[in-house]
């Protein structure tokens, strides 16, 4: 408790030398989140949302390494900033499964006027020194005595089942547990900019309660999970003065053009820069196996990345030296979503999907899903085995990369290059070993009823480039086997990275994943 005390202190002193620098206005702070707790969702893990609402676009990831010494010990971790300061998070994850993401409160007392504890200094404190809700809490009790900046609500889950929401003011707070079913009906708890225990200041409310329609009264077989979050909650443009589904939208809103909406009143507003998905563990899971799904920018037009606090880095497309390479194509693109200089809150949503099924989502969704399926796959094997950072590294860049270059290029044709073609059987395809240094086999079991004979083997990089052939494969009963040796056709040495072997003739075509490791 006394190197608790002490620290804080310490972080006081040299946080509070720049505390005010941020403009602070409540049309442009106006956050969703929502604590959800293993009991809704489907494979009983927590999660944790915030849709970041603020004035600068100009935003990063960075993973934060931990230090440890016999004076002090502080936990790596992966959050949300902006570009220009590394100092202040707003949303993160750390390697002990401790998770928090906050939202402005205007409807507390607020007798502080700009001083006290900063909201992103608290949550990288926490972050780094908090190892679950029990931490949280004491931390909490400390700042109610020194006193917090603004009222704020914060929503926290930690990797022993813990999912709680905070109603926070200067210097007191309440506490709202999923697992007391008057504070979280069906397991979760939704805010925005107004606390329950606040005055009728409901800022924020056209919001809660389309996010709480979203959950309450969605369909009783559609479960929580990361797909329903993605394609459902966090990019929604319905209010009460208009709802655009299902896409696309050739309705009119007032006197605005054809296909326009509003986005001032939604769950995904105008001014919504990022959003962070994080997913917490199994209480008998690795804590480093949590998974945050990134979104760089406004939503609609950016795609989910997923990240683990495990690979001790945040790819360089989300953070940048200056500016996130992400960041400066969404800017771009914003200009065409929001291209009325005279309605700058409107947006065309005939850019997202038109008639035709051309637009933004033709591309971002299908990357986005993608994405997704390639986490839940490396999650289900590595959570069997002990956790490599470097396997975790290796496999976090390559979907990634895939996700960039499909993000750039507004295509989905390099992840539909891989996607394996259904058939009336399965094709078992192995490589052993995997990851590999200086050679693996490959092994096919083409099961021999359907009388393939030959297939062609050849290895592709994450781009989809073929990099190696190595040329056609006779199979004995449906069997064969081929080695590689990491190397390309002129014999040259191929990079560390994610690499896929792919079986073709004229009637199939599948493939497989591999990792190389120099």
């Amino acid at each position: 408790m006394r190197c608790l005390i002490a620290s804080l202190i310490v972080f006081i002193i040299i946080t509070s030398q720049d505390n005010n620098w941020f403009y602070n206005s409540r049309d442009d702070n106006e956050c969703t989140i929502a604590v959800i707790g293993g009991s809704a969702t489907v494979d009983g893990r927590p999660i944790l949302w915030k849709n970041r609402d603020v004035r600068n676009a100009d935003q990063k990831y960075l993973y934060i390494p931990g230090c440890y010494t016999e004076q002090e010990t502080t936990f790596a971790y992966i959050g949300n900033f902006y570009a220009d300061d590394s100092t202040r998070c707003f949303m993160g994850i750390n390697e002990c499964g401790f998770a928090v993401v906050n939202a402005n409160c205007y409807n507390l007392p607020d007798s502080l006027n700009n001083e006290g504890l900063d909201d992103g200094d608290i949550m990288h404190w926490a972050l780094q020194r908090c190892r679950d809700i029990t931490d949280w809490e004491m931390f909490l009790d400390l700042t109610n005595e020194l006193g917090r900046e603004d009222p704020w609500i914060f929503g926290v889950i930690d990797s022993y089942g813990g999912a709680v929401l905070y109603e926070c003011g200067n210097f007191s707070w309440i506490k709202y547990d999923t697992k007391i079913p008057a504070n979280a009906p069906d397991g979760v708890i939704v805010r925005t900019t107004f606390a329950l225990s606040g005055n009728d200041d409901v800022e924020g409310i056209e919001r809660y309660k389309r996010a709480c329609h979203l959950f309450y009264n969605r369909p009783a077989f559609r479960p929580i999970d990361i797909k329903y979050f993605l394609q459902t909650i966090i990019r929604d443009f319905a209010c009460d003065m208009c709802n655009p589904y299902p896409l696309p939208y050739y309705g009119q809103m007032g006197d605005l053009p054809v296909g326009f909406i509003d986005a001032l009143y939604t769950i995904n507003r105008y001014k919504t820069r990022s959003c962070s998905l994080i997913r917490g563990v199994l209480e008998d899971e690795n804590p480093k196996l949590a998974t945050t799904f990134a979104i760089l920018g406004q939503p609609a037009l950016s795609i989910a990345i997923p990240l683990w606090v495990a690979s001790g880095e945040v790819p360089i497309y989300l953070n940048g030296e200056q500016h996130a390479p992400w960041y400066d194509i969404i800017s771009e693109r914003m200009k065409l979503l929001y291209p009325l200089k005279e309605h700058p809150t409107c947006m065309n949503t005939l850019y997202l999907l038109d008639s035709t099924g051309a637009g933004v989502y033709s591309y971002t969704l299908p990357l986005e899903d993608w994405g997704v399926r390639q986490a839940e796959q490396n999650l289900r094997s590595w959570r069997n085995q002990i956790v490599n950072p470097g396997i975790i590294r290796s496999a976090q860049m390559g979907i990634c990369e895939a996700l960039w270059q499909g993000f750039v290029n507004e295509s989905d044709s390099i992840i539909r290059a891989f996607e394996v073609k259904e058939a009336a059987f399965e094709y078992r395809l192995s490589n052993y070993p995997n990851p590999f240094n200086v050679s693996t086999t490959i092994y096919l079991d083409l099961n021999d009823r359907d009388n393939i004979n030959t297939v062609s083997v050849n290895i592709y990089n994450i781009l989809g480039q073929k990099v190696a052939g190595l040329g056609e494969v006779d199979l004995y009963n449906g069997y064969a086997s081929v080695t590689w040796n990491g190397c390309d056709d002129s014999g040259m040495l191929l990079a560390s990275g994610v690499y896929f072997y792919c079986i073709e003739n004229p009637r199939i075509r599948k493939t497989g994943k591999m990792i190389l490791l120099r």
